[in-house]
């Protein structure tokens, strides 16, 4: 039953909250109820700085806890994360990794993304037909990239 009482968080004296604050803090307190959703959705927020400064470290703490429950999104999002670093060593490797989970997921964007390694050869031997199985599988779900880049892959075979 309703109680009448609010469950807005308490802020300051009268501070009210912007509607992607509060969005943050929902999906912040459903994160901690293992909601892999609000993980993933709280990760989001702190990566493109949505109710919150960018932080790219809490994005991957959020994004990490929402891959332990296989949530393919967060996974894809890890491997952005370590494509995106600059002067690690095996970034590449790493990223690939964490690709090829979310892709066996069903995950169109790792799937498109693993398409690009594999045909440009980063952190793993250039396979043309490897980077058009992955495309065609993205391309299936319909991302347009992906549909792109198949048209482009297919000119070379």
């Amino acid at each position: 039953m309703y109680s009448g009482k609010s469950t807005e968080p308490k802020v300051g004296f009268s501070i009210a909250l912007n509607p992607l604050e509060k969005g943050l803090y929902w999906y912040e307190t459903a994160g901690e109820f293992e909601s892999a959703e609000g993980m993933y959705s709280a990760g989001i927020m702190y990566r493109d700085g949505q109710g919150t400064e960018q932080n790219y470290e809490k994005a991957l703490e959020w994004f990490l806890k929402a891959a332990e429950q296989d949530h393919p999104g967060a996974i894809n999002e890890v491997g952005v994360y370590y494509h995106n670093q600059k002067n690690m060593r095996g970034k590449h490797t790493e990223a690939i990794k964490w690709y090829k989970r979310a892709a066996e997921l069903g995950e169109l964007h790792a799937q498109c993304n693993l398409g690009w390694y594999y045909e440009y050869g980063l952190g793993c031997e250039p396979d043309i037909y490897l980077a058009k199985k992955y495309y065609e599988l993205s391309a299936e779900q319909g991302f347009e990239d992906a549909i792109k880049y198949l048209k482009r892959i297919n000119k070379k075979l």
